[in-house]
């Protein structure tokens, strides 16, 4: 077999918002001002959060009627989970709900690291979801007495037998449990 080698060209994209907006960064003053407006923001998430639950919730359901009906985990189910579960993690943490981001952190990176869906998947979404729903319920918004931890390690504890069932499935993705702050990491 013959192979030729072409040579390749690399194009560097124009970079409009940089255009706009200009280089160089924000100054330091303009960073504490929006610091400060996060730190001090009083804006309740929950009912926002409940609203964004009731979406992964009808995913879910979703998701279970496909899966019974032998279609498998269909993308329209794919993405009425992930939009809301990467609604909550990118504003959990912003509105004093680390938790939320954390656990939804977890669940986007199990969505994104499983793509065939069964039962077991599918309970395991449900754990996030009941565990999301329960924070939300009760506000968590800090530690109380190790429950974040236990939230945590339950959750991990799952993802480790996922992972160990279903290894062949994921043998080659080591970064099926890792998130942005590697509170949990599987090797």
């Amino acid at each position: 077999m013959l192979h030729t080698h072409k040579r390749v060209e690399f194009v560097t994209p124009p970079n409009y918002l940089k255009g706009k907006v200009g280089a160089g960064g924000l100054p330091y003053k303009t960073i504490q001002k929006a610091q400060h407006l996060i730190d001090i923001c009083d804006v309740d998430i929950i009912p926002e959060a409940k609203v964004l639950l009731i979406h992964i919730r009808k995913g879910l359901d979703l998701a279970w009627q496909d899966y019974k009906s032998g279609h498998g985990f269909t993308e329209r189910a794919r993405r009425e989970i992930t939009y809301p579960v990467m609604q909550l993690k990118s504003n959990g943490t912003m509105f004093h709900y680390p938790l939320i981001t954390d656990i939804a952190s977890k669940l986007l990176s199990f969505l994104e690291n499983t793509p065939q869906i069964n039962e077991d998947s599918l309970k395991m979404i449900e754990a996030h979801y009941k565990t999301l729903q329960l924070i939300v319920k009760m506000r968590i918004k800090e530690d109380r007495e190790g429950i974040t931890k236990q939230f945590i390690d339950e959750l991990d504890s799952a993802h480790q037998r996922y992972k160990k069932r279903y290894n062949s499935v994921h043998a080659n993705d080591d970064r099926m449990a890792r998130d942005d702050r590697d509170i949990w990491y599987v090797n």
